[in-house]
This record gives C-alpha cells, structure tokens and sequence, in this order.
C-alpha cells in the first residue's frame, strides 16, 4: 500500500522521502513536502494513512539516521508533530542504548503501515530492529545492552502514540536488543475477542488474564513468525 485518499486528494509516499498530494480530480500537484534532511537516507517504504484529517507517515532509515513517525496536514502539507523512534541521550529510554551517540542510534520504519483506534484517538506502529546489527558493531561489545527490555528504545516495539500531538502513549517491546535483524514492523492489527488462550497450543500466556473476558486487543505477526496480543489501553502483555 502506497497511496491513502481524503478529501479529493490523492496521497503517495515516494521511495525517496517525499509525500506528495495529488488533486484526484486532474492528477495536478497539490502540494509536497520532504520532512527530513534530504542527506539523511530516510526514505518512504511504506504508505500513509490518513487520521482526524492528518496523513501520518513512517520513514525508513539507514544506519546514524533517526527514523521517526510524523504527521502532517492534509489539505496543505504542514508538519504538525514527530515522533523519533530512537530514544535521545537525556530523554526518556535514552538509556537503553548506552553509550552509543545519539546520532548513531537507529529503529527504522519499513514494512506495511500503523493502525487508528478512533475511539482511544491512538495511532499504533510497529518498528525494525536497531541498526546496525548485531548488538557487537551497535555497541562494540555483545554485552553492551541489555538483554532484556528495555534495549535500544523503541527498536521492535508496538508503539502507541496519541493522535493529536504524537506523544508516546505507551509501548511493548517485542524483542529487546536484537542481534537477528528480526524485525517487528508489519501491521498492528485491532479487533475485540475474548481472551481465553489454549495452554497446549500457546507457549506464554500472561498468568495475570481473566479468561474469557472480552478485551479490545492489537495484534501483530513479526519476521521471525511470533503472534503477539497486547492490551489496546496499555499495552499489557496477553499471550504470544
């Protein structure tokens, strides 16, 4: 999916980082915009969505490039927020990855895009593993990071982001300093069920769940073939 349609405009996201609006009328340029540095890497390999009125994009990226979330008007084109998918020297979770510049830390975007709740007005996406792999070149030591979350904030996350401003609501980490390229990038997936996993036919199951009770899940597949199901309100962990 590479194309989103709102309003009589066309929306596309170039491989080279472009999103651009076409009027879907004549096929005209509307407007365009390149919301990064153009020397950057970031690149677009996913399509966009289009919430409240806002086409939100992920950029994939190469290694030293911070890859993020952005959200921009539809009708004009106008930034209205980012969210950067590698956590800052000094910001929150910027202490899982070390001592690795902030400008060497990567979590890209690729793959198929996120999903909307309009209800909860969150946005949910999933990331790649942290570049470059493995944790050795990343850190210059296997045992630079930790092995469990988190790590290298928020590489192979499901990230939970309000739609209005692109603060982070909350996150899961799905595979916390990855050493196998093993990315968790594809589509969230929303549905209500009720949660009552067969123990013989699924290996973790969260002990803490009441079975049979109906709950509001995202659910995600990643590279390596795991079904995960997260709590849509916060994240918890149900079964995998």
């Amino acid at each position: 999916k590479t194309l989103a349609i709102y309003q009589d405009l066309i929306y596309y996201t170039s491989p080279d980082g472009f999103l651009v609006a076409l009027d879907a009328r004549d096929g005209k340029l509307r407007w365009e915009v390149l919301p990064h540095d153009p020397d950057s890497g970031a690149k677009n390999s996913s399509g966009p969505i289009v919430v409240e009125g806002m086409v939100i994009t992920g950029r994939a990226c190469q290694d030293q490039a911070n890859c993020f979330i952005s959200a921009h008007d539809a009708m004009t084109g106008k930034e209205i927020w980012k969210f950067y998918t590698a956590a800052a020297e000094g910001e929150p979770g910027g202490d899982s990855w070390g001592k690795v510049p902030s400008a060497d830390r990567t979590a890209s975007l690729w793959g198929l895009p996120g999903s909307y709740d309009p209800v909860r007005k969150l946005i949910y996406w999933g990331t790649a593993n942290p570049q470059p792999y493995t944790r050795l070149k990343r850190h210059g030591s296997a045992d630079g990071t930790s092995r469990s979350a988190p790590s290298d904030l928020y590489s192979n996350s499901t990230l939970a982001l309000d739609q209005a401003t692109g603060k982070l609501a909350w996150y899961y980490q799905h595979l916390p300093g990855d050493d196998w390229d093993a990315d968790h990038a594809h589509e969230r997936i929303l549905l209500n069920t009720k949660i009552d996993p067969d123990p013989a036919l699924v290996k973790w199951i969260n002990p803490k769940i009441k079975r049979g009770e109906s709950r509001d899940i995202v659910v995600s597949v990643a590279e390596a073939g795991g079904l995960w199901v997260l709590d849509r309100d916060t994240g918890e962990f149900l079964w995998a």
